[in-house]
């Protein structure tokens, strides 16, 4: 019965500190409580990329992506993409046989 009674002590004070140390109950609410900077804050704004590296564009300045006209892209001609021809289910080249006994490719049967 005490050794019951022990183990159970235990094992609560494990969970007990298991759940005191965990990065989400403790931590969060300590960041929580002291993040009372606005969103124009400097370490909001740390967080933003430099303007020097953005984009590699021509005269330094970022500009937003033009989309296409919609009806433009519906009057174009619509073009099939070119498959190569494909090879039989179970065409082997014959240069490339596997090595099976004098050359010859056998199919797996199943008995």
């Amino acid at each position: 019965m005490f050794a019951r009674a022990a183990f159970l002590v235990y094992i609560t004070l494990l969970l007990v500190g298991q759940a005191y140390t965990a990065p989400f109950i403790g931590k969060s609410s300590d960041v929580i409580a002291r993040s009372t900077e606005p969103l124009g804050s400097a370490s909001i704004l740390e967080r933003q990329i430099p303007a020097e590296i953005a984009v590699k564009a021509p005269d330094g300045v970022v500009t937003p992506y033009s989309k296409r006209d919609e009806e433009e892209l519906i009057k174009r001609e619509m073009v099939r993409y070119k498959r190569e021809e494909r090879l039989e289910k179970r065409q082997i080249p014959t240069e490339n046989p596997v090595k099976a006994p004098q050359g010859i490719v056998v199919p797996y049967r199943r008995d």
